[in-house]
């Protein structure tokens, strides 16, 4: 649960009683209170891609997708986390990454 809760918008986490009442209760999560944040997380979801699809349709947002846990992920954030995964293995060299990763998976507004 409160995995699932960290990654609600800040908005939700300050002004939405339920998300509030959730993320103070801490643990001891009840089978109604894992049905209550997927409820949340569905009635967020059905605010925003309508917003996404109107900016999308007059040419002020790109959107682009990724597998759900790619591999590139990590490695555009810290190309040094490749040696975690295999040891010795030299990394790439730096200026072969990218100076900010983020720009590669943030959503450009056009204003």
């Amino acid at each position: 649960m409160l995995s699932q809760l960290a990654w609600f918008d800040e908005e939700f986490l300050r002004n939405d009683p339920e998300v509030i009442r959730l993320v103070r209760k801490g643990s001891d999560y009840s089978h109604d209170d894992q049905a209550l944040m997927g409820r949340k997380q569905r009635e967020i979801c059905g605010k925003v891609f309508p917003v996404y699809r109107e900016f999308a349709q007059r040419g002020q947002i790109e959107i682009s997708t990724t597998p759900f846990y790619h591999p590139i992920l990590p490695l555009l954030c810290d190309s040094q986390v490749a040696a975690v995964a295999h040891p010795g293995v030299p990394p790439p060299h730096p200026s072969a990454t990218p100076k900010a990763p983020a720009t590669s998976s943030a959503l450009r507004v056009n204003t």
